[in-house]
């Protein structure tokens, strides 16, 4: 009887660094998988929620989104508001943000500020609610989807501090998640962490 082949396609995402002596401690790597075949779909649902509350065309970026956004707090009414006066308001009250921390706390912080401004402008006209709906809305969606796959790999890569891996941290995670039954190749120890889910 002839085999039934799937193409998946995977958007992987790592934190920490690959190197083996350098950077962090732990190497983490996270992987989703969906069938090649449903993509178009479970996009236009993507993108009908993000058109929606208008950042379609946007990464959506949990840790940008989910945080306070002082200035919107600082403006009465900002609720109330609609899309273009929200982003208005915003842009008007980071301006003087911005002079106030070069005047008061130095080049790194203004760095700092403006790289917070620069991440979560995307998102400004939204409220913190609306963009904790956005975010529930997206979850559920991709909650209900059948033949998908979300992989993560941990690596602690202190007991490599005197013998580097045969394979290293990002092709030991990938292959892992790629083969959840198979064991964590080699015999060099070290601690990994693994949690897989799929839907058939």
């Amino acid at each position: 009887m002839p085999q039934t082949l799937f193409m998946f396609l995977c958007y992987l995402d790592e934190s920490g660094t690959s190197d083996s002596r350098a950077g962090t401690t732990h190497f983490v790597l996270l992987g989703f998988c969906i069938q090649a075949t449903y993509w178009r779909s479970q996009d236009a649902q993507i993108w009908a929620v993000k058109r929606a509350y208008g950042v379609e065309g946007e990464e959506i970026h949990t840790g940008w989104m989910t945080r306070r956004y002082l200035e919107q707090e600082r403006i009465p009414g900002f609720a109330a508001m609609d899309w273009d006066a929200r982003r208005r308001a915003v842009e008007q009250e980071r301006v003087g943000t911005l002079l106030r921390v070069a005047a008061l706390k130095g080049k790194a912080a203004l760095d700092e500020t403006k790289k917070n401004f620069r991440k979560t402008r995307p998102y400004v006209h939204l409220t913190r609610d609306e963009r904790f709906a956005l975010l529930r809305q997206l979850a559920d969606i991709i909650g209900n989807w059948g033949a998908c796959r979300l992989f993560a790999e941990a690596i602690d890569k202190r007991v490599f501090q005197f013998q580097p891996p045969s394979n290293p941290p990002f092709g030991r995670s990938f292959s892992a998640g790629c083969h959840p039954l198979s064991p964590v190749s080699g015999n060099e120890g070290g601690r990994s962490y693994r949690a897989h889910h799929s839907r058939q």
